[in-house]
């Protein structure tokens, strides 16, 4: 069997180009991939982490407005245009972009919904109640 010369360069060079052309898809594949890796961390990865962050900076900003309420001396927080009313006002603001960071970072949790994020949620949800309710007892004995 002879082959020519001509037949079995242009064989070789038909077999190192569908070489070529499987590993330029299969790169493809992988940055497609890549990719949607990347974009579900931008979409649903970083709004989490701000959340957290967000509901992090509340949470010392409540701690701090309590400590200053409970500091405001005997003023009553029923009267209007007190210190201690301001500062009641404050905190129940802050307590609800407080809320709504939580649902920020809930709704951002769906996509991932393990067993490990819904348990740290629970801890936030704990956590952030703790908060809200030493806010609202603060503010409640104020009131009397």
């Amino acid at each position: 069997m002879h082959i020519s010369i001509r037949t079995k360069l242009s064989s070789s060079f038909l077999l190192i180009s569908f070489f070529f052309v499987l590993v330029g898809f299969g790169g493809l594949y992988e940055t497609s991939k890549e990719r949607q890796f990347f974009q579900s961390i931008i979409n649903h990865g970083i709004p989490r982490i701000n959340s957290l962050l967000e509901m992090k900076n509340i949470a010392s900003e409540i701690e701090t407005q309590t400590a200053l309420f409970k500091l405001t001396g005997e003023e009553t927080a029923q009267a209007e245009g007190t210190i201690t009313s301001d500062r009641k006002y404050e905190l129940l603001a802050l307590m609800e972009k407080m809320g709504q960071s939580k649902e920020t970072y809930k709704n951002n949790l769906t996509i991932n919904n393990t067993a490990e994020g819904e348990s740290l949620f629970n801890k936030i949800d704990s956590a952030q109640n703790n908060i809200v309710l030493s806010a609202i007892e603060t503010i409640r004995l104020k009131e009397e």
